[in-house]
């Protein structure tokens, strides 16, 4: 109730009310309860910090009843009722400096308990300042918008000069800055991509959080993050996902030396966990959204495999009737007659349109593999060997085998035509030009969070990867998304069938591994394909 609260708020004042009659009867200046009262205001003043004013009116009070008794019990206004009061009283020298001196220790303890309570009233301002900031930056928005009103919010919070959110990607190798407030023009902009090799964010990652101060070593590619400040302090976080698993950072950059650790470790504590939980709502949105594109490219292709599945065997009937004509017809015309040359084109067409059809009826149909152990490494050089011959001067193919060992189960045949494929693709890609195939084989770990297991529905472990990459072309984002599509091609016509990599993926697929895809245009494609390594 508000009345017990104003009651509370008159103990103070009802003591040191008391004090004038406690010295008049206790000895007046010489009264030993004079460092009672002091001791009492203090702690008053240290327990009803919501007071702002009492410290002032307190002390006041106590030396206006102090110096008041004192000069009504010497002018005799108001009776002595100790002895040896009133016999040190009579040496007024001794009672001007003892007074004085009770003064002076009144004022003193007011100055210095009004010194402390503005400090711990200033830290109540900025942790309920904070504590409004936090509420207001975590406020429910979602996306973008969110990080963007989060890194504001906590600039202003901490009126640092910089604040950072990035996210780590390509196995924490780059961390991606895709929000940042409070930056001028020498500093990164946004989606900038940062290799965090022996940088301040390196340490921070090992660390879990650090805090560097002016003076300390800063490496000298992270000097963009200090730069135009003539003092600084840096205070960087790891951003986790609910597993414990790194996927950003959070930094904050001030001129100023960071003199509340605990303050901004809490303030930057509830600001990067919910920079974290946020970005962690953002994968799982991205990992659902590509699951359902999967799911309706996947619908997408098993329709028409229906479709196509229902026409191929018919289709080919029809076909080598009009092959076995067509030849019957070649054969009795004679070859100088421009309708031998005629009836030649049909023929060539005819068959043409048989091995397509053959081809997609190949695609179409779940074959069955027989598996056996094989070294990825000798099929990986025997395919580049034998694809010397096919490749053109201009180009140079180059083999980088790892010295692990990178045994697999799988059917040797159908992996030789997934690398022969690839390796051709890479040829067309490059051209009449002058480039590089690289083919080259490693060890790699897919962790519980990478998006290839739920793509390909793989399990976590260590798969030995197959890259080949090429110097050519490069391909669109919206190239790679149709890369997959049985029919799709990027070549010109009657140069490809578009079957190519719709039977690599069917391949890959069977041999339970997965396929990633990275080009850009101008600077060529990489695809890397993983398959179980087998101990």
């Amino acid at each position: 109730p508000k009345w017990r609260k104003y009651i509370l708020g008159l103990f103070p004042y009802g003591d040191v009310l008391m004090s004038a009659p406690v010295f008049v009867f206790t000895g007046g200046f010489l009264s030993p309860f004079v460092i009672t009262h002091i001791a009492t205001n203090i702690g008053s003043v240290i327990v009803y910090t919501h007071n702002r004013n009492l410290a002032k009116h307190t002390f006041l009070l106590l030396l206006i009843s102090y110096v008041g008794v004192s000069l009504f019990q010497i002018t005799g206004i108001i009776p002595v009722y100790i002895p040896y009061a009133e016999e040190m009283m009579q040496n007024r020298s001794f009672f001007v400096l003892v007074t004085g001196i009770v003064s002076l220790i009144i004022i003193a303890s007011y100055v210095l308990i009004n010194a402390l309570n503005f400090r711990v009233h200033q830290m109540l301002d900025e942790m309920s300042a904070a504590f409004f900031s936090i509420v207001k930056g975590t406020s429910p928005v979602a996306g973008t918008n969110f990080f963007n009103h989060l890194v504001k919010s906590c600039t202003d919070t901490l009126h640092v000069n910089r604040v950072i959110l990035g996210e780590l990607v390509n196995n924490d190798k780059i961390l991606n800055i895709f929000v940042q407030a409070g930056l001028d023009e020498c500093c990164h902009n946004k989606g900038t991509d940062i290799e965090i090799g022996n940088t301040i964010f390196e340490r921070i990652i090992n660390n879990g959080e650090l805090i560097l101060e002016y003076g300390e070593n800063l490496p000298e590619v992270d000097k963009w993050l200090v730069n135009g400040l003539d003092h600084w302090s840096i205070f960087g976080v790891v951003l986790r996902d609910s597993n414990g698993v790194p996927i950003g950072i959070f930094c904050v950059v001030s001129e100023n030396n960071i003199t509340n650790k605990y303050l901004i470790n809490a303030v930057i504590s509830v600001f990067s966990s919910r920079a974290a939980a946020e970005l962690e709502r953002k994968r799982i949105d991205e990992r659902q959204k590509q699951t359902e594109q999967q799911l309706t490219q996947a619908n997408k292709l098993n329709v028409i495999g229906q479709l196509a599945g229902g026409i191929t065997h018919d289709l080919n009937n029809l076909l080598t009737v009009g092959m076995g004509y067509t030849n019957m017809l070649v054969g009795k015309i004679e070859k100088s007659t421009q309708l031998h040359m005629f009836a030649s084109q049909v023929l060539s067409t005819t068959k043409r349109a048989s091995e397509l059809t053959s081809m997609l009826a190949k695609y179409l149909r779940k074959e069955k593999i027989e598996t056996v152990p094989i070294d990825l490494n000798n099929l990986v050089n025997d395919t580049v060997l034998f694809m010397e011959n096919m490749i053109s001067k201009n180009i140079e193919i180059v083999r980088i085998l790892s010295f692990d060992s990178m045994k697999i189960m799988g059917d040797r045949t159908k992996l030789q035509n997934v690398l022969m494929n690839l390796i051709i693709n890479a040829r067309d890609a490059i051209g009449k030009n002058r480039g590089c195939i690289t083919v080259k084989t490693v060890l790699s770990v897919l962790e519980s969070e990478s998006a290839l297991l739920q793509n390909f529905q793989i399990e976590p472990g260590t798969y030995c990867t197959v890259e080949v990459s090429d110097t050519g072309t490069g391909m669109e984002e919206e190239t790679i998304e149709h890369l997959f599509e049985p029919f799709f091609t990027t070549k010109p016509n009657g140069l490809g069938t578009g079957l190519g990599l719709a039977n690599v993926r069917g391949y890959i697929d069977i041999h339970r591994g997965a396929i990633e895809v990275k080009s850009e245009l101008g600077k060529g494609s990489c695809f890397r394909l993983y398959f179980p390594l087998i101990l």
